[in-house]
């Protein structure tokens, strides 16, 4: 599990702040954090993640769906919603990206552990 690389896009600094240090606990290895789409895009040709923690609110033109729909035109790389957003309009819209999960904030331990633990099942 320890192999395993994260590519997290998330654009809140206080979310982000308890995620890394989260997800090295767990035995995951985190290769970015970014804010926005476009920088992620870029990134994944680099770093090659093995799993996405992608927020639904992100800088710059694209929103997480959309990130992830982009990604998904070149790559298919298991990805895990982190959102503060419930409305069935968002909910409906991230569902055609197929994600292993979507997790509602504030998030809990052992609900982002199982979440990355089932994506990583799901790696090609």
């Amino acid at each position: 599990m320890g192999e395993t690389k994260v590519l997290l896009i998330e654009r809140k600094i206080a979310v982000s702040s308890f995620l890394p240090s989260l997800i090295h606990k767990l035995g995951y290895s985190l290769v970015a954090w970014v804010d926005n789409g476009k920088t992620a895009l870029e990134l994944i040709q680099k770093t090659k993640p093995d799993l996405l923690l992608v927020s639904t609110q992100l800088e710059g033109e694209w929103d997480g769906i959309q990130t992830v729909e982009q990604i998904q035109h070149l790559i298919y790389i298991p990805v895990i919603y982190i959102s503060h957003q419930k409305d069935r309009n968002t909910l409906e819209r991230a569902k055609k990206t197929n994600p292993v999960d979507y997790l509602l904030q504030p998030l809990r331990d052992k609900e982002l552990e199982i979440a990355l633990e089932f994506a990583t099942f799901k790696k090609v």
